[in-house]
């Protein structure tokens, strides 16, 4: 099959590598991943489309500047939460922008998130996180095998059509259908389990 077989590193390597602020590809497996659903809980939040962009450009702003410091220690917190509280904080920032027409930027940690937008931005998180974890994983999937290989991922996964459909849709064997979606079945779970055991 033509397949990468290199699955995307562990969220605590990819955390590790992100500390190299020259790492373009380990940054871009990182905007790929999150930048959806910082976006969507912005847009839910009550934020315009232009808004809503903000909260993504600034939130990876603050992680830029934040990975440094960073420990990755499950004991004192999830990925998830710091996410989550990072991206709250650009929300914060963009209704006190729209209250106050100001264009400066609130302090990055030094001040509490209001409750009322901490908890309006972690409901709809909530909501999201499960949803953008699957995309992720089949965005992931999708760049690491063929055109073809994924359309049958997609038509027998995703979209449950029967190996005999598929098989005469795609004129292929049933052999070849069954195998083909096993192993890439295989692959996307292993990438969906991959980001819900980083997040932790």
């Amino acid at each position: 099959m033509e397949e990468n077989d290199d699955l995307v590193p562990t969220r605590a390597s990819l955390l590790s590598r992100l500390k190299h602020l020259d790492d373009s590809e380990s940054w871009q497996v990182f905007f790929n991943t999150y930048w959806k659903l910082i976006f969507n809980a912005a847009r839910r939040s009550g934020l315009t489309e232009t808004e809503a962009e903000d909260v993504v450009q600034e939130t990876l702003i603050t992680i830029v500047r934040g990975i440094q410091d960073f420990k990755y220690d499950k004991s004192r917190g999830s990925f998830k939460g710091w996410l989550l509280k990072t991206a709250a904080w650009r929300v914060q920032d963009q209704l006190r922008k729209r209250s106050s027409g100001r264009l400066d930027f609130a302090p990055e940690y030094n001040e509490d998130i209001h409750p009322t937008i901490e908890n309006e931005v972690k409901k709809v998180w909530d909501t999201e996180w499960e949803t953008n974890l699957l995309s992720a994983a089949i965005e992931r999937v999708k760049r690491q095998v063929s055109p073809k290989h994924f359309q049958i991922f997609d038509l027998a996964v995703l979209r449950g059509w029967s190996t005999s459909k598929i098989s005469a849709e795609l004129d292929v064997n049933a052999s070849y259908v069954y195998i083909t979606k096993h192993r890439v079945n295989c692959r996307f779970k292993a990438e969906l389990e991959n980001l819900q055991e980083e997040a932790k």
